[in-house]
């Protein structure tokens, strides 16, 4: 888990720099819905604080969803199941066949997971956090675009169109 610190330091983006819409934001197009993210797991997804609650923002679909109502919520539901949520096994893995991960990198699946992609380091590369979010920011944008057009020809259809 890597929670971003205040100020920009020698070791991480701070929460400024972080949540800059030059940074990675703006290739979500607004499926981030304006929230500010603090924390991130070993593959870059999000936790973020929107609507008086704790968020995750999954990386390849942009999808949100409410995690806890409070930090102390968050922290607890984290230790309670860490190996989950913040992808340790995976992680653990990684590192001790290819080293500690660069700071400011984050472990990116070759294929994308919501596509078929394993969890398993053969399927991971250690990548710098900003651009694995670009390129799956992109991802996402499409997927969505996609699935409004797969609904706008349903509703066509079942209109009788």
């Amino acid at each position: 888990m890597h929670v971003f610190p205040s100020r920009l330091c020698s070791a991480s983006l701070g929460l400024t720099e972080w949540n800059e819409a030059t940074a990675w934001r703006y290739e979500y197009q607004r499926l981030d819905r304006g929230g500010l993210f603090v924390a991130e797991d070993i593959f870059g997804n999000q936790f973020c604080l929107l609507k008086n609650a704790i968020y995750t923002f999954d990386a390849e679909t942009g999808e949100l969803t409410e995690f806890a109502r409070s930090v102390d919520e968050w922290a607890q539901k984290v230790v309670a199941d860490f190996e989950f949520v913040t992808g340790y096994p995976v992680g653990h893995q990684w590192q001790s066949a290819h080293g500690a991960l660069v700071a400011g990198h984050r472990l990116v699946p070759k294929l994308p997971f919501v596509l078929g992609g394993a969890y398993e380091i053969e399927n991971l590369y250690s990548c710098e956090a900003v651009a694995g979010l670009r390129a799956r920011g992109n991802l996402a944008r499409q997927s969505r675009e996609a699935n409004r057009e797969r609904c706008g020809r349903h509703a066509h259809q079942v209109q009788g169109d």
